[in-house]
C-alpha cells in the first residue's frame, strides 16, 4: 500500500493514500485539491472516492475502533483530532489568504504610485507646453507688432518721398518758368534797343536843325540804355542768385532723396529678416506641439497598460480570496468515513 507510484499510470489507491498520510503529518488536513497537487496528477473524480476510503480506514489505523452502539458517531479523540487538523487547515488557509491579499494590496499600492508618478510626469509636460506655447505666442506677438511698425515706418518714408519729389518737381518748374522770364526780358531789351536805334537813325537822317535836340534825345536815349542795361544786370544777377539758391536746394534734395532710398533699403531688409525670423519660429512652434503631442500619446498609452494591467491583476487575485470558503464547505464529506 506504501510503494511508490509510477507516473506512467493512473492515480492508485496507494498514491492517495501516500500523500493524505503525508499531509497529516506535516499538520495539513486532506483535501482532494491538495492531494491532487501533492501527487501532482489525477482528476477530483478519481481522487475523491479512494480519499473517501482513506478517512474510512484512518480509525483503524491509527488503533482506535468506533464502539458498536455508537452508530455513526465519531469518537472525542477522534473528533478532536480531526477538529484539530481543521482549524490548523483553517489558519494554513487564512494565512495564505491574508498573505496573498497583503501581496495585492502591495502590488496595487506599488501600482497605483508608478501611475501617480506618470500622471504627474504628464502634468509637468503638459505645463511645460503651456508655457513653450505662451512664450512663442509672446514672440510671434512681438514679431507681429514690429512688423506692423516697420509697414508703417516704410509707408511713411513713401509718403515723404512723395512728397519731396513733388517738391523737387515745383522747384524745376518754379526754375523753368524764370528762366522763361528772363529770356522774355532779354528779346524785349533787345527790342528796345533796336528801336531806340532804329529812331536814333531816323532822326540822324533829318535836317541839321535838329540835330541839337536830336543829340539830347539820343543822351536821353543812352541814359535810359544804361538804365535798362542796369536793370538787366541786375535781373541777371537775380535771376544767377535763385538759379545757384535753387541748385543747392536740388542737392539738398537729391541728398535726402538717396538717404531716404538707403534707409528704405535698410528698411526691406530688416523687414525680410523679421519674416524669415518668424517662419523659423513657426517651424519651431510646429516641431515642439507635433513632439507635445507624442508625448501625450505616449503617457496616454502608458497610463491605459497600467489601468489594463491593473484590472487584469485585480481578476487574477479574485480567485485566490474565494479559496477559505471552498476549504470550509469540504469537510461535510468527511462524515462518510464510519459508514
Amino acid at each position: 500500500m506504501h510503494s511508490k507510484s509510477n507516473p506512467s499510470r493512473g492515480v492508485q489507491q496507494e498514491d492517495v493514500w501516500l500523500a493524505a498520510d503525508s499531509l497529516v503529518s506535516e499538520g495539513l488536513r486532506p483535501t482532494i485539491e491538495k492531494v491532487r497537487q501533492r501527487i501532482g496528477r489525477g482528476s477530483p473524480n478519481t481522487v475523491s472516492p479512494m480519499l473517501d476510503a482513506w478517512f474510512s480506514t484512518l480509525g483503524a489505523r491509527i488503533g482506535v475502533s468506533a464502539p458498536e452502539n455508537s452508530g455513526d458517531q465519531m469518537p472525542n479523540f477522534l473528533q478532536q483530532a480531526m477538529q484539530n487538523i481543521w482549524q490548523m487547515a483553517l489558519s494554513h488557509g487564512q494565512e495564505e489568504a491574508d498573505r496573498q491579499v497583503a501581496q495585492s494590496r502591495a502590488e496595487l499600492a506599488q501600482a497605483t504610485k508608478a501611475l501617480g508618478i506618470k500622471e504627474s510626469e504628464f502634468i509637468h509636460q503638459e505645463q511645460l507646453r503651456l508655457a513653450k506655447q505662451q512664450v512663442i505666442e509672446a514672440a510671434l506677438n512681438v514679431a507681429q507688432k514690429k512688423v506692423e511698425d516697420f509697414m508703417m515706418r516704410l509707408s511713411q518714408s513713401q509718403k515723404l518721398a512723395r512728397k519731396q519729389e513733388d517738391e523737387l518737381e515745383k522747384l524745376r518748374a518754379k526754375l523753368t518758368a524764370v528762366e522763361d522770364e528772363r529770356n522774355l526780358a532779354k528779346c524785349r531789351l533787345e527790342e528796345d534797343a533796336t528801336k531806340h536805334t532804329q529812331e536814333w537813325l531816323r532822326q540822324n537822317e533829318r535836317s541839321q536843325a535838329t540835330q541839337h535836340k536830336l543829340l539830347e534825345e539820343i543822351d536821353k536815349a543812352r541814359h535810359e540804355t544804361k538804365k535798362i542795361r542796369a536793370n538787366f544786370l541786375l535781373a541777371e544777377k537775380r535771376l544767377d542768385a535763385e538759379r545757384s539758391v535753387a541748385h543747392q536746394e536740388k542737392i539738398l534734395l537729391q541728398d535726402q532723396l538717396s538717404k531716404t532710398k538707403e534707409l528704405l533699403a535698410t528698411q526691406a531688409l530688416d523687414l525680410k529678416r523679421l519674416h524669415e525670423a518668424l517662419d523659423v519660429s513657426n517651424l519651431r512652434a510646429d516641431e515642439i506641439n507635433s513632439l507635445l503631442e507624442k508625448q501625450q500619446i505616449v503617457s496616454e498609452t502608458t497610463i491605459s497598460g497600467l489601468m489594463e494591467a491593473l484590472s487584469l491583476h485585480a481578476v487574477q487575485q479574485t480567485p485566490r480570496l474565494k479559496l477559505p470558503v471552498r476549504k470550509v464547505k469540504r469537510p461535510i464529506r468527511t462524515q462518510k468515513f464510519d459508514r
